[in-house]
């Protein structure tokens, strides 16, 4: 008697759920802007714990989604951050370019919920002499979580979001190593495509 893996069976059931999930979806891209508030993880010094850097970030979107549930995000954002200590005010600046996976949850007719995990590369175009950035390009990694609503043809969206480099902002210290929490706001002009059969 040939046993049919359960498995197998599972993987079919849900391949089915989701191509039955495709049924007249439309494909979509929405292109946008984004501001954020960023609470920032920085070093002034080789023994420093980490600063608390804050400030703000703009930046441009791109997303498109080919199915209802998954699509590809990509972003570039400005931010300039910044710290006072004993009457010395700290900064610094850079582009930071994330690109991630989007999975997507919608719900009713004009709400979604949205997980965003990928990578990013953070440039620094500039910082106070006593802010370690040794290093001008940096890898790493992020993930968030993002509720949008649909008016009409735009896309009104919050998302919180985290990043860790995982590189050291340092030559001499391998623990020197940025991490930054965001809330930003989104709004996005979506287009559609056609239907998928």
């Amino acid at each position: 008697m040939v046993r049919f893996p359960v498995s197998l069976l599972i993987i079919c059931i849900f391949s089915l759920q989701w191509v039955s999930a495709q049924d007249g979806f439309r494909p979509f891209s929405e292109i946008g802007v984004r501001t954020s508030a960023v609470s920032s993880t920085a070093y002034i010094s080789l023994d420093d714990e980490g600063s608390n850097f804050r400030g703000p970030s703009l930046g441009v979107r791109y997303l498109h989604m080919q199915t209802k549930n998954m699509g590809l995000l990509a972003e570039v954002n400005y931010s300039r951050l910044f710290f006072d200590s004993n009457d010395t005010e700290y900064d610094y600046s850079y582009i930071h370019t994330p690109f991630m996976t989007r999975f997507r949850f919608p719900f009713g007719s004009r709400n979604d919920l949205a997980i965003n995990v990928g990578s990013y590369l953070q440039m620094v175009l500039g910082n106070h002499s006593d802010v370690i950035f040794d290093r001008r390009t940096l890898f790493g990694l992020a993930g968030g979580i993002d509720y949008g609503l649909m008016l009409g043809k735009l896309r009104i969206s919050v998302e919180g979001r985290y990043h860790y480099n995982l590189h050291s902002n340092s030559d001499d210290a391998d623990n020197i190593r940025s991490s930054w929490l965001e809330i930003s706001l989104g709004i996005c002009f979506r287009k559609l495509g056609k239907v998928v059969e």
